[in-house]
């Protein structure tokens, strides 16, 4: 898979993430409103709001790391050889491929676990919420897999 096409996919990923921050906006906004102007708002309101805000960041993860736009310390690369900075590269590559592909998983098995609890506010089961968990780890492993360990040209740090 090419780079350009793992870009246009993680962009749909992109548009879902910004989905989800504009859909937790207007309920924060609603919950606001009937809280000040009635009185009370509806329990739903922050659960929801806290479901799509760690939605809106586990989708936005692998846009995030194909456009190479995530923080990192950079400044050990100055004291280090080209060889040195090539293993720590494909060294930092193999983490987030581990880290990325064990949270998929352990998440994935955790939401699976609670298929028959639901949430308090929502009513719904635990399982919906919680599988966003999985799908942006697994978008990150997908991504980071695909695009390879970056090399010397496009480390620009």
């Amino acid at each position: 898979m090419t780079n350009k096409r793992l870009l246009k996919a993680s962009k749909w990923m992109l548009f879902a993430s910004s989905s989800a921050l504009g859909a937790n906006l207007a309920v924060l906004f609603y919950g606001v409103l009937t809280r000040y102007i009635l009185n009370g708002a509806p329990i739903w309101t922050d659960e929801l709001a806290r479901f799509l805000i760690i939605g809106s960041v586990l989708l936005a993860l692998s846009n995030v790391y194909l456009t190479d736009q995530h923080m990192r310390v950079s400044i050990i690369k100055r004291y280090l050889s080209k060889n040195l900075h090539t293993c720590l590269l494909y060294y930092r590559w193999f983490v987030i491929l581990t880290i990325t592909l064990i949270f998929a998983y352990g998440s994935f098995q955790y939401a699976q676990s609670l298929v028959i609890f639901k949430t308090p506010g929502l009513g719904i089961s635990k399982v919906f919420p919680l599988m966003i968990l999985p799908t942006g780890f697994a978008s990150l492993f997908l991504c980071a897999l695909f695009k390879g360990p970056i090399t010397e040209e496009q480390d620009q740090c």
